[in-house]
């Protein structure tokens, strides 16, 4: 079964902010594209499997259906659809961020 994998505006916007700070932080393109890469080698994983991504670590989070997945030193909360086929991402955080306290 073929996922169509959704970046909800929060997680769009988590992500634009992680890029801004790699250019701003390190100035190097380097991290840039290495990170976009990464989310992208990321992303095929989930149109395919994303039940391979384990359920988030939170109690609540784990209960209301959040997984998770890791990219570098950020954490990616998604949930599966399994009626409409889809993947949502709801944000990326930074993995020392208490990030349950955002959703």
């Amino acid at each position: 079964m073929s996922y169509s994998v959704i970046f909800l505006p929060a997680a769009e916007e988590d992500y634009q902010e992680i890029l801004r700070y790699f250019e701003k932080q390190f100035d190097s393109q380097q991290a840039i594209r290495s990170f976009v890469k990464d989310l992208a080698e990321i992303q095929l994983r989930l149109e395919e499997t994303p039940a391979i991504y384990g359920c988030s670590r939170d109690e609540n989070l784990r209960q209301r259906g959040y997984r998770k997945f890791l990219i570098g030193r950020y954490v990616a909360l998604f949930k599966i659809n399994e009626q409409r086929s889809i993947v949502e991402i709801y944000r990326i955080f930074h993995g020392t961020q208490n990030y349950a306290k955002y959703l």
